[in-house]
């Protein structure tokens, strides 16, 4: 997979991010912003989550692509926390969508507990996720971005390889449990289809944070 890495914040607003290739070449992008999906543990998978950023030029028809940044998973919700609150501070997102319902109540006040006591200043948001109720629908919207050249998925992770298992009989049978990854990934993808990132606007550069800055 080649490596992306954040630059921090560009002078005329949105995040500049560098991807270097396996050859050693660097491409420098520059993003509008960057939101996240999560997906809570479940008996039979792990949490889950990703980074997604949109990219601040539109495609040939007018949508403006999004870029897989950083994924993660574990079935320990504060193991889960520390490292999606990590890869958040370096890539200076700060909205989390998921689902908000009531059945995963004790996951959202463990959420708030662990901000409140280990992660106070950085200031994360979580949102309900557009959609969330129908898997069928998330996953109908993944396959529209990707036919129209509009997201970028890397071949060597998660949600890429279970996208790719994923047979139509697998959505019979609670598919939100047994495809965690692309769980999530229809969360952040709904934000997407609903609300475009604002346009960049012009701030004081500053640079990403490091994981450790939050320790």
């Amino acid at each position: 997979m080649e490596k992306i890495s954040c630059k921090g914040k560009a002078a005329g607003g949105g995040i500049i991010i560098e991807t270097h290739a396996d050859g050693g070449q660097v491409k420098t992008d520059h993003l509008r912003g960057v939101r996240c999906g999560l997906s809570w543990p479940a008996a039979a998978s792990p949490g889950y989550y990703c980074l997604v950023g949109q990219y601040s030029k539109s495609n040939p028809i007018g949508k403006y692509p999004l870029l897989l940044l950083r994924e993660g998973q574990d079935q320990l919700v504060n193991s889960l926390f520390r490292k999606m609150f990590d890869d958040l501070g370096v890539f200076c997102g700060e909205e989390i969508y998921s689902d908000l319902s009531e059945n995963f109540r004790s996951y959202m006040i463990a959420f708030g507990l662990y901000r409140r006591n280990e992660r106070e200043s950085q200031h994360l948001t979580l949102k309900f996720a557009p959609f969330y109720q129908s898997f069928v629908h998330g996953v109908s919207l993944i396959k529209e971005w990707k036919n129209e050249g509009a997201l970028i998925i890397p071949k060597d992770t998660i949600v890429h390889n279970q996208l790719r298992e994923m047979q139509v009989d697998d959505l019979k049978s609670n598919p939100e449990e047994s495809f965690c990854a692309i769980n999530g990934l229809r969360f952040v993808i709904g934000a997407f289809e609903t609300s475009l990132i604002s346009p960049p606007e012009r701030r004081q550069v500053s640079p990403p944070v490091s994981p450790g800055a939050w320790t």
